[in-house]
């Protein structure tokens, strides 16, 4: 495949391997530039090319990284024989989706201390990175934990940045988040994101990452027909804040888990409304809070849980058969038997374009 930096300047992709796919295209690494990856799009069109013009000419495209987060913005478009922007270059970043950390098999693998701490900074790392994101007037508009890379050290990555709604500050035309995720998408806001969408997607997520992957809006109502993640978000009805709403769960973990300014916090993200919708900097405060104030276990040096609990909640869990999802380091992730009877399967996540 023939592309081109500029006229002038091809770039051969050799080898090209996909390690990723989407609605737009395809992501691929090439054995020729292993520095970067490629998201090669499936069709061109002019508003492509503008829309990629006015992302290089936004903030992000000259931050540098922190070791928090980062944003893989793109660096440079690549233009096919016609001229059009058939790909952009991006750097290439190593981790594991976000689900991943949903999953305590998988989060083993890709964290190096795989325990509740790092979820809390995970977490925290996230709310900072939509929280710049914002100041620099970037909307992530496609909110999910597919579009978020994990590094071992829990440092975030976002990734499909070309998808994120903003307005050109050279000609102020408004280019709008290209695709939407139901379940992470407050139900007034299917059609375009704006902050206050992205405030409700990023405390899904934060409530994911603390609650083994739970998500906030899934249960089944004990009256009235199964709504689905996407029919209770419409209804503003959490199971994580109303149990006594739906049916219960076996092994599932309760908002007692939270500390409490995490779940005041989760009350005005998934109240109706939008205004009331706490920022990043307040998510930052609350989650440094817990953080400090986090209490290690006296058994299990992997254990950790909030202030006020009357016993470490994941030993709690270990004696019932629920198995143990933090373990210590070398120790095998014991399989939560009793709950993965009793648990719905969870519906993959859909976009919306």
């Amino acid at each position: 495949m023939r592309l081109y930096f500029e006229p002038s300047r091809p770039v051969v992709l050799t080898d090209p391997q996909p390690i990723g796919s989407g609605a737009q295209g395809l992501v691929v690494v090439d054995a020729g530039n292993p520095r970067f990856c490629f998201k090669v799009y499936r069709t061109v069109s002019e508003t492509r090319d503008e829309r990629t013009a006015a992302l290089l000419r936004l903030p992000p495209a000259a931050w540098p990284g922190t070791p928090e987060h980062h944003a893989a913005w793109p660096l440079h478009p690549l233009t096919d024989d016609t001229g059009h922007v058939r790909a952009v270059a991006l750097r290439r970043v190593e981790g594991a989706s976000l689900h991943a950390l949903f999953d305590p098999l998988q989060r083993g693998a890709a964290l190096q201390r795989p325990n509740w701490a790092t979820l809390l900074q995970v977490a925290r790392n996230l709310a900072r990175l939509f929280g710049r994101l914002h100041r620099a007037g970037v909307v992530v508009g496609d909110v999910s934990p597919g579009n978020v890379l994990v590094e071992p050290g829990g440092r975030v990555v976002l990734i499909d940045c070309d998808s994120v709604q903003f307005t050109d500050p050279a000609t102020g035309r408004a280019f709008p988040a290209e695709h939407v995720t139901p379940e992470y998408a407050p139900g007034q806001a299917l059609a375009h994101g704006d902050v206050s969408h992205d405030l409700f997607g990023l405390a899904v997520l934060i409530c994911q990452l603390l609650m083994e992957g739970d998500h906030p809006f899934e249960g089944i109502p004990r009256e009235g027909a199964d709504r689905g993640i996407e029919g209770n978000i419409g209804a503003g009805a959490s199971p994580l804040l109303e149990p006594h709403r739906f049916v219960p769960v076996p092994g599932r973990l309760t908002v007692e888990l939270l500390p409490e300014p995490v779940v005041a916090l989760a009350r005005r993200a998934f109240g109706g409304d939008p205004a009331a919708r706490p920022g990043t900097a307040e998510w930052d405060a609350a989650l440094g809070e817990a953080l400090r104030g986090l209490i290690g276990c006296r058994y299990d040096a992997a254990h950790f849980h909030r202030q006020g609990l009357s016993a470490c909640v994941w030993c709690h869990r270990r004696r019932h058969g629920l198995g143990d999802h933090y373990p210590a380091a070398g120790g095998a992730v014991a399989a939560p038997v009793a709950a993965a009877l009793a648990r719905r399967s969870r519906p993959a996540a859909r976009r919306r374009a």
